[in-house]
This record gives structure tokens, sequence and C-alpha cells, in this order.
């Protein structure tokens, strides 16, 4: 069954690469070993694929980082839509948690306070703020339902993880997209974390903002240059569920620590420190609000 997949995902790939001595390698090595493993030629099949749609792009968008940011997260949302095809729904999608959080943001939008109906107290029964207001905002404007939400949550949350994850390479385009590619697929086997990523709960969210507060620390230090503005982003990940502090808060310490050792002096190496006091002083206002 699985040599089927060979030949014409090979003859997709040779014709990708636009040079005839690939196609003749690709189709040799198909020939050679037909069993080629389906998980194996979907990776070929992705990368191949990041680098067309790359290719495309280029003629289209002038920044480069715009480029892998897209090829990124195609990248990602092909594997974990192949993975999730073969998974029944009820498996997954829509946990009773995700809901929880989404009837409060929509009992807030419907009748002006957070609680899960009319006649009730106001209860703050949710573990997941940005969703949340996430979900009050969708409401609000278009007045999706949870379901719809969920799906729409787990597909942008996918290209977000993929276009995110993809920019810690982006000084080389060509590792950059293999890596992706790796790194989606080796996800999308992951059934724990696929699952969990599409279950309607706030764990897609939670997966975009822990990955991009890494890759806003990352830059920092590899530019060595900190841009304050960028803590918005970090305090969201923060309040992603109501005790992301614990795993934001270490990380921050240990960057300031970092910042402090590699960039001495008062002025240079305390704008580490100021960045996560900026970050755990949003943290703090949200929380006594």
């Amino acid at each position: 069954m699985r040599g089927m997949f060979s030949l014409p995902v090979a003859a997709a790939v040779a014709g990708g690469a636009g040079a005839r001595g690939g196609r003749r390698r690709v189709l040799g090595l198909c020939r050679e070993d037909p069993a080629v493993s389906v998980a194996g030629v979907y990776c070929i099949l992705a990368v191949s694929f990041g680098n067309l749609v790359s290719t495309s792009l280029r003629r289209v968008a002038g920044s480069r980082t715009l480029q892998l940011f897209l090829v990124g997260g195609l990248i990602f949302v092909f594997f974990f839509y192949w993975r999730y095809s073969n998974i029944p729904d009820t498996l997954y999608q829509t946990r009773d948690d995700g809901v929880i959080t989404m009837s409060h943001a929509r009992n807030l939008v419907e009748y002006g306070f957070i609680g899960v109906n009319p006649s009730g107290g106001r209860v703050e029964g949710y573990s997941a703020p940005v969703q949340f207001w996430v979900y009050a905002a969708a409401y609000a404007l278009t007045g999706v339902g949870y379901h719809t939400f969920a799906a729409a949550q787990t597909a942008v949350g996918a290209f977000l993880l993929g276009a995110v994850f993809i920019l810690f390479f982006r000084e080389s385009r060509r590792w950059a997209v293999g890596i992706t590619a790796l790194a989606g697929l080796l996800l999308s086997w992951h059934y724990s974390f696929l699952g969990w990523h599409g279950s309607g709960m706030e764990n897609a969210i939670t997966h975009v903002l822990f990955l991009a507060a890494a890759l806003i620390l990352f830059s920092f230090a590899r530019n060595g240059r900190i841009v304050y503005p960028w803590a918005v982003v970090v305090f969201l990940a923060s309040i992603s569920r109501i005790d992301s502090i614990y795993y934001i808060g270490p990380v921050l310490v240990i960057f300031s620590v970092w910042w402090w050792l590699t960039f001495r002096g008062l002025r240079q190496g305390m704008m580490g420190c100021w960045f996560s006091l900026a970050v755990i002083g949003l943290w703090l206002g949200y929380n006594l609000w």
C-alpha cells in the first residue's frame, strides 16, 4: 500500500524541482525502493510544496520574512489537517472546558456580565483569559457559534504556529523550510499534542503565544536589541491560561540574567530587566483589575 504513494509524489516533487537531473534522481529512488514510508513521502512533498510556494511568493512579496511566514504556516496546516482527516471529530473537537470559556464570553456580550446564564451570579468560571476575550470580540462582531469558532481557532492556530516556528530559522530559507516540514511532520504524529491543539480549548492559542514569546526573546538575544512594545505579546502568553505566568515568569528571569551577564553596564545591562518588569507589570495590572 505504501508503494502506491511513491511514484505520483515523486513525480510531483521532481516537477517542482524544475531540473531534469532532479527528476531522474527522485524517480530512480522510487523505482529502487517503492516502499517509501507514507510519512517520508509527505515530508518530501511538504518541503517541495514549501519551496514552490516560496518561489511564487518571491514575485509578489518583497519581504523575505513575509515569504517564510506564509510558507511555514502552510506547511503546518498541510501536515495537521492531513492527520486530522484520519481522526474522528468526536475524539478531539469542542471539549467541555472550551465551551465553558466561550459560554462565559457569550454571557458577557449578551447580558453585560461574566457568568453562564442571565439569571445566575457573576462567576469567572474559566481558566483561559485570552480565549475568553478573543471569543467575546468574535461573538460581538459576528455572532459566531462555539463549534465554528473552535474550528477556526484550530486552523488559524496551526497556520500561526508554523509561521512563527519558521522564523527561528529565517537566516537560511532552505534550512528553514526543511526544518519546519520535519517539525510539522513530527507534531502531526504526536496525538496528544494534535488532539489538544484541535480540542476547541485554549491550547491552540497557548501554543502560538508561547512560541511567539520564545521567538521574541530569541530575536532580542540574536540582534542585541530589545523592542519594548513586544512586551504585549509576552504578556498575552502569560495570561493564555491562568497559570501561564508560572512558565513565562521563570523564562523572563533567565532572560534578564542572561542579558545582564552578556551586556554589562547599567544602561544596556538593565534593558532585559526593564522588559521583564514591563511584562510583569501588565500581568499584575490585568489580575488586579
